[in-house]
């Protein structure tokens, strides 16, 4: 089931320690807190943002070879907002107004944003259910669609494109396009799976169908490192799987020992480690007058090693190919793609020059054969009408002379 490699206990403060002690406040002095004024809640909007890389749409630092590779924008949002705001990070000490360059609105308020790990590729989610993912790099949108009709969109993740089928074009001979997959969780539990490639149209595939237990609501979707292919999930009442998502499939459950259960299940505790292998959990004891292991205290962080799953051999044993999220080839880099190209078919267009030469010998054979047969045809001709006119002028020298 897996091995406790911690306890937790030195956590000196939690969130239910503080609301156990507001708890216990508000009992003790109950008849006191009526003549105190009410506070007016004052809820503060929370931003999220994201580094990205200059592209066509963000063009400041395109041209500077200093920032390949560096993020040149942060793009903000703030909860509760219907906007999306792009500052630069390359501005000097004279700019002090510090203003976004780029305001991208929306026809709802946005609740979910995802980035690509190389930035050029970003998803946005509505309240409304419809997602849009816009490429970057050239500034147009990949992809418009709406997954609900009633329920906004919690979380957005690109997953890794290895597992997205791609359709490869055999000239020129450089990259054009890839297509990659988003996976969108809805507030309703519904969870499904894009294809933003350029120009896809096709439907989303269901994962995971809308759910209305509240027991049974995910609260928990992340990517394993190691195996793209497979998310881990959790739900509201604990339980733990490995779901394929190419094939929305369950693959199997991850168990904790029968004395713990999942710490906090509508917002549990996990991380991934040594490239995917490992999955650590923390759990909480349910009888806490029970030792599990002596001195182990009340909560545990249990590894489990994903590498020793039977039903994940062949996920490892497969050899995947790296692909880019975006394809956009520089004009210097298509100029090298097609001149190894010319270099590497030169013996190839050697052995083509000579068939073609063989080809035109016999072509021109066959045509003086052809001159040749039709030379001799025009002289049997001749000859033909020469002897018509001897003989034409015999009968008229004898018709004279009667």
């Amino acid at each position: 089931m897996g091995e406790v490699i911690g306890t937790g206990v030195n956590h000196s403060l939690t969130s239910q320690h503080l609301e156990h002690r507001k708890a216990v406040f508000e009992h003790l002095h109950e008849q006191y807190l009526k003549y105190l004024p009410k506070e007016q809640d004052s809820t503060f909007p929370q931003p999220t943002f994201h580094f990205l890389s200059a592209g066509r749409m963000l063009p400041n630092g395109l041209e500077q070879p200093s920032q390949e590779g560096r993020p040149s924008y942060v793009g903000v949002r703030w909860s509760g907002g219907t906007q999306l705001m792009y500052y630069s990070l390359l501005k000097t000490a004279k700019d002090f107004e510090h203003k976004p360059e780029v305001v991208c609105p929306y026809s709802d308020v946005i609740t979910a944003t995802g980035l690509s790990p190389c930035t050029s590729l970003l998803a946005v989610g509505l309240t409304n259910g419809i997602v849009i993912v816009w490429d970057m790099h050239i500034g147009m949108q990949r992809r418009v669609i709406s997954l609900s009709d009633d329920a906004a969109i919690s979380k957005l993740m690109f997953l890794n494109p290895t597992i997205c089928p791609q359709d490869h074009d055999n000239y020129p001979p450089y990259g054009t396009k890839t297509s990659s997959y988003v996976l969108a969780w809805c507030s309703d539990g519904m969870v499904s799976l894009i294809n933003c490639g350029m120009g896809n149209t096709t439907q989303p595939v269901i994962i995971s169908p809308k759910i209305t237990d509240e027991n049974e609501l995910l609260t928990l979707i992340e990517p394993l490192t190691g195996i793209p292919e497979l998310i881990l999930t959790a739900r509201r009442n604990g339980t733990i799987f490995l779901v394929d998502v190419t094939k929305s499939h369950t693959l199997c459950q991850v168990v904790l020992p029968s004395t713990h259960e999942l710490t906090t299940p509508w917002e549990p505790i996990s991380a991934m480690g040594a490239d995917g292998q490992m999955l650590f959990l923390k759990a909480t004891q349910k009888n806490p007058n029970e030792d599990y292991i002596p001195d182990s205290g009340p909560s545990s962080i249990f590894v489990f090693q994903l590498r020793s799953f039977p039903s994940l051999d062949r996920y490892w044993r497969k050899e995947r190919e790296e692909i880019p999220y975006i394809t956009h080839s520089t004009m210097d880099k298509r100029i090298d793609a097609l001149l190894k190209e010319r270099i590497a078919q030169q013996a190839l267009r050697q052995a083509r020059m000579q068939k073609r030469w063989s080809n035109l010998k016999q072509e021109l054979d066959t045509i003086q054969q052809i001159r040749d047969a039709n030379r001799k045809r025009a002289g049997m001709r001749s000859e033909f009408v020469v002897e018509e006119e001897e003989e034409s002028t015999i009968t008229r020298t004898t018709l004279l002379a009667k």
